[in-house]
């Protein structure tokens, strides 16, 4: 049996350290105004955005646009504190997985049953009088060479 020295030692409390924060990360809170929210809960998917144009409440009409970018009455999106979300937005074709957050604007979803090459990043605001709004955004490069890149919003609103 190898004898630990005190170097070795203070290599694995950091190595323990760094994966009791890496555990706790889901659990992260959100800044809103200042001030730090969780996350954690069920959101309504109330309107999509497309840079600073208008809010465009759900259900959304159809559009040339809206095969990609849609929302449909009643979508949710639960965050749940064990790092797990489910959600029934028509435009994720993967509808679980997990979720962190670095907790001040970014929100990372991996979905489920896959090799986590496809976790995704998206800008994150939350804001309101008791932080029951958020905002989660991504930007869009198009289908095509003419297509311009998009900011493109989800808006939501907590349940």
């Amino acid at each position: 049996m190898k004898r630990r020295t005190p170097r070795s030692a203070k290599r694995a409390f950091a190595a323990a350290a760094a994966g009791a924060l890496l555990v706790a990360l889901p659990m992260a809170p959100a800044q809103a105004d200042g001030q730090e929210v969780n996350p954690v809960g069920t959101w309504k998917l109330t309107g999509l955005q497309i840079g600073n144009a208008p809010v465009v409440p759900c259900p959304t009409p159809t559009t040339a646009f809206s095969e990609r970018w849609f929302c449909e009455e009643n979508t949710t999106l639960t965050l749940r504190k064990n790092g797990n979300y489910r959600d029934n937005i028509p435009i994720i074709q993967t509808n679980r997985g997990t979720w962190f957050t670095n907790g001040k604007n970014i929100i990372v979803f991996d979905d489920a049953d896959d090799d986590g090459s496809d976790a995704r990043a998206y800008k994150m605001t939350v804001s309101g009088k008791k932080s029951q709004n958020m905002k989660i955004s991504l930007r869009s490069t198009g289908r095509g060479p003419n297509e311009e890149t998009l900011e493109l919003h989800m808006i939501f609103k907590k349940q």
